[in-house]
């Protein structure tokens, strides 16, 4: 092991050591470190593989420090679990591949393609189109837009699409609109981030400017209506960080340095400073923590809080992007050219 990566694990037992418990029976211990720049990866077939992007980093590992996949992002990268499209321009050829790099499929249509969760989408060359397609690549259905999209969240049955001054339409899997909303409280009608929770239950919507609001929406009976209401007092002109806990209990948006949460049941909002820009979040639920990473510079801040708004611990390192997720066994995070564990230990 290099003197840079002991050096690392070293400091990493130091923000874990000097940081409250995670919970009660269990504490965070420093795991494995892989160093992308140096060290190359075989391509080998297994099960459980994580993908992770971050910088121009790309690929998939397992909990055990297999790191299966590793590439170098072309221009753009779409990945899920079981494949990826590294691509190099929207008049590229969009080859799909499986986790162990082997080319199984190509799309007859370009545009930028993107993955969320397990469903796969195709967003056309000028934003106003909106493609799902199945897993080999081919489009189930196209949805057009009367201006251009702004973003999009999904669930395994709906999608939320926000726009630059439609407001937001809400889809089903056959691409048929099930619900929409156009916001008149202010200047413009542009939307600026969506999130849909896992079981289509709340929508949050942050839009408009002179006054920008965040929505939460909540479903009733056929359709949907606002149950919460935020004048921001600073208002931001650009794609807005947003979504739900696992368990649907809380919605979260970036405001600034600070990570704001949403309790979608009490409907009260706490807020987080995670010190930077807001990158990656990582909430479970209730009984859980929050983990968040945030960019300054070229610093990334990765920290854990408690639902009350306290840090619970922190570690910072050289990069300009981030990954996080994480599992009953432990945190994954990267930055820079740095992908490690902090391992969850019982006490």
């Amino acid at each position: 092991m290099s003197m840079y990566k002991i050096s690392f694990l070293l400091i990493l037992a130091y923000v874990v050591l000097i940081g409250r418990p995670v919970e009660q029976e269990y504490s965070l211990e420093p795991g494995w470190i892989s160093d992308l720049s140096t060290e190359e990866y075989v391509t080998a077939p297994a099960s459980g593989e994580v993908p992770f992007t971050f910088s121009d980093h790309f690929g998939y590992f397992s909990p055990d420090n297999a790191v299966m996949l590793h590439d170098k992002v072309l221009y753009g990268i779409a990945l899920d679990e079981k494949g990826f499209i590294n691509y190099s321009s929207i008049n590229a050829a969009l080859v799909l591949q499986s986790p162990d790099g082997m080319v199984y499929g190509r799309l007859d249509d370009a545009g930028y393609p993107f993955f969320i969760g397990s469903r796969r989408f195709l967003l056309n060359s000028d934003g106003t189109a909106l493609s799902e397609m199945n897993p080999d690549g081919e489009i189930l259905w196209t949805n057009r837009f009367s201006s251009m999209i702004t973003d999009v969240s999904a669930s395994l049955t709906s999608l939320v699409v926000g726009t630059l001054n439609s407001g937001i339409r809400m889809l089903d899997t056959s691409g048929k609109e099930t619900f929409s909303y156009k916001p008149e409280f202010s200047r413009t009608n542009t939307v600026y981030g969506t999130a849909l929770s896992s079981d289509d239950s709340s929508i949050l919507v942050i839009s408009g400017l002179d006054p920008q609001k965040v929505l939460l929406f909540t479903k009733k009976n056929s359709g949907y209506r606002i149950v919460f209401s935020m004048d921001l007092e600073h208002e931001y002109r650009f794609q807005r960080q947003c979504g739900f806990s696992v368990d649907g209990n809380f919605a979260y948006f970036d405001y600034g340095s600070y990570l704001f949460l949403l309790n979608t049941v009490r409907r009260e909002v706490k807020e987080f400073p995670v010190g930077g820009t807001l990158q990656r979040v990582v909430i479970a639920g209730l009984n859980d923590l929050v983990y968040t990473s945030a960019e300054t510079g070229d610093v990334i801040r990765f920290s854990g809080f408690d639902l009350d708004g306290d840090q619970i611990f922190r570690y910072t390192s050289r990069g300009r992007d981030s990954f996080l997720d994480k599992d009953a066994s432990g945190l994954y995070a990267g930055a820079g050219d740095y992908l490690f564990k902090l391992k969850k230990v019982k006490r």
